[in-house]
């Protein structure tokens, strides 16, 4: 019997997503046990400029694995697309690697350290989009996840302008702003979802709405046992 080439492209996504998972969780696990070795000693002794250098290794090198983690977490559900989420993690890694290059350097080489925090300012941001685009919201609340993403991308144009040397002045009272209201529609969103009023139960999921193969389950969320995609049942 020939091979399903339909479903081969969805395995073979599924599968890579996994493998990258597996190596980001091991990376970020042994950085968070390194961090903590390094406090330790910086505790009990004198941290010298080369255990310093080590310690800030380690703490960039698990915020690579978290903020990686974070943009990859919409490309299943392709909620934000997906080559938002893959750039958002090839920035976090080539921009946690650069900070590590001028962590080295002491900072020496300016233009390490400003592409390398520019990089990373659009991972976080990518990463913040693809959490907050989990959040299911109804109606006219749906307006609240393009605020947030407008917001957020305020925010890191604003960061990016300054690390290049833009002077704001006056301009920092408008970050301040924009950030209080990224705060507040970020707590918005999720109690919107959590308080509406209760809805009628999800249908039965029979069938996946993408290879078209038999699927069972209740709920909001169903994963296809065929092609392995993952999908939402919301209200129309």
């Amino acid at each position: 019997m020939p091979p399903d080439t339909d479903h081969a492209p969805a395995i073979i996504e599924e599968s890579r997503l996994d493998a990258f998972k597996h190596w980001a969780r091991r990376v970020t696990l042994a950085s968070i046990f390194g961090n903590a070795l390094l406090g330790i000693w910086a505790v009990a002794g004198d941290l010298d400029e080369i255990g310093a250098a080590v310690l800030a290794t380690s703490l960039l090198l698990t915020a690579a694995g978290v903020t990686s983690v974070a943009c990859a977490a919409a490309i299943p559900e392709r909620r934000i697309g997906w080559l938002i989420p893959l750039l958002g993690v090839g920035a976090a890694l080539a921009g946690y690697a650069l900070l590590i290059g001028a962590v080295w350097n002491d900072f020496h080489m300016s233009l390490l350290w400003r592409l390398g925090g520019s990089l990373v300012t659009v991972a976080v941001g990518i990463g913040y989009a693809s959490l907050v685009s989990d959040v299911h919201l109804p109606g006219r609340y749906r307006r609240l996840l393009p605020t947030a993403y407008v917001l957020v991308g305020a925010i890191a144009v604003f960061t990016i302008a300054v690390l290049w040397g833009w002077s704001p002045g006056e301009a920092w009272r408008l970050l301040v702003i924009m950030a209080v209201l990224l705060g507040a529609t970020t707590i918005a969103a999720p109690v919107v979802e959590r308080l509406r009023p209760a809805a009628t139960p999800a249908p039965e999921i029979t069938h996946c709405p993408y290879c078209g193969g038999a699927a069972r389950g209740h709920g909001v969320k169903g994963r296809c046992p065929a092609c392995h995609r993952r999908f939402r049942v919301t209200e129309v």
